[in-house]
């Protein structure tokens, strides 16, 4: 980057992604006094991110994703007050993240995923009262989510802790989020056992009280217990679950689950689910993606799923299935992907 662009004093938006720069963020990258976004996303830069960047004061947004920057991820960034969005995802971060970042009150977007981060979560990005998005998927962290997340994070529309190190019960608060749109928590340590009523059980998932729910994944964990039949009543924008795959839940599936008629993905196999497939998943007209494989499912496929003409997959090897294949499975014209082995 040329010397002579930090006589432009007066540019509020540097943007510099989609090429293949491939050096360090230059130490030079100051004096820009009235910098609004500064976006060098999906680059080769590397190294860590100059400290002069400290002094953009007026900076709302930063994009540094997909690039080879490193070392910890910089904690200068709680001079940037102004800041809405923070990205950086797909980089080489590694370390704790600064209790700083609690000091950036106006911070709604929080994108840090694919990095090597590790260590608990600060206390302090809980007192955030501003964010709507965040996503930390992919990292090493560990410990547990705060009890407290409605209150800390009442705008959360998007969470995702995927493939982290996390432990203990998904809060119960997290019910009461009202606005919540995605919650991604697959491969971490997460327990407890779902909702069969007993005294301990987890109200999670089934009494979630956004109806703006898209997405519920809670895969790969240390799920017990059984699915309620109240999961039927989960929001009816809900169109992705994986909620029982990786995880040690059994009994039934719940006929209820025909409720969720926007469900284009579900995924419920690998546990320990017993009993027949219930002939309401006939009525899940937009399912694309249906997998129950490797559990102990008994009985014959359901006829209705003739219905499911939107299909893309089907998936249930690994069960106790009898009986023959539903001869009308052929109104099913998108099916790609037949597995009943």
């Amino acid at each position: 980057m040329p010397m002579e662009i930090n006589n432009m004093y007066r540019l509020k938006y540097l943007g510099l992604a989609n090429n293949s720069f491939s050096s360090q963020i230059p130490a030079n990258i100051s004096g820009y006094e009235n910098l609004e976004a500064l976006r060098l996303a999906k680059n080769r830069l590397v190294g860590e991110v100059p400290i002069a960047i400290a002094s953009m004061s007026k900076l709302t947004s930063v994009l540094i994703s997909l690039n080879n920057l490193s070392r910890n991820f910089p904690e200068f960034f709680e001079n940037l007050t102004s800041l809405v969005l923070i990205s950086a995802t797909f980089n080489d971060f590694v370390g704790r993240l600064p209790t700083s970042l609690g000091r950036l009150q106006n911070l709604e977007y929080l994108y840090l995923g694919a990095n090597g981060l590790s260590g608990t979560l600060p206390s302090s990005i809980f007192n955030i009262s501003s964010p709507v998005g965040i996503q930390l998927v992919l990292n090493q962290l560990e410990g547990s989510l705060p009890p407290d997340l409605d209150v800390t994070l009442p705008n959360l529309v998007d969470l995702n802790v995927a493939i982290n190190q996390f432990t203990g019960p998904i809060p119960a608060s997290i019910l009461n989020a009202t606005k919540v749109m995605r919650l991604k928590f697959p491969a971490n340590k997460f327990s407890g056992n779902l909702g069969s009523g007993a005294q301990g059980d987890l109200k999670f998932p089934e009494s979630i009280n956004s109806t703006s729910l898209e997405c519920l994944a809670i895969s790969y964990n240390n799920f017990g217990g059984t699915l309620p039949r109240s999961i039927g009543n989960l929001s009816s924008q809900l169109n992705k679950m994986t909620i029982a795959v990786g995880n040690q839940l059994s009994g039934n599936i719940p006929s209820s689950i025909g409720n969720l008629r926007g469900l284009e993905m579900l995924h419920i196999g690998d546990d320990k689910f017993t009993g027949n497939i219930p002939h309401t998943i006939g009525n899940l007209i937009e399912l694309k993606e249906f997998d129950a494989e490797m559990s102990k499912l008994t009985g014959s496929i359901p006829s209705m799923i003739e219905n499911l003409t939107e299909l893309l997959q089907l998936s249930l090897k690994g069960n106790n299935l009898q009986g023959s294949i539903p001869p009308r499975i052929g109104k099913c014209q998108k099916l790609l992907e037949i597995d009943i082995s």
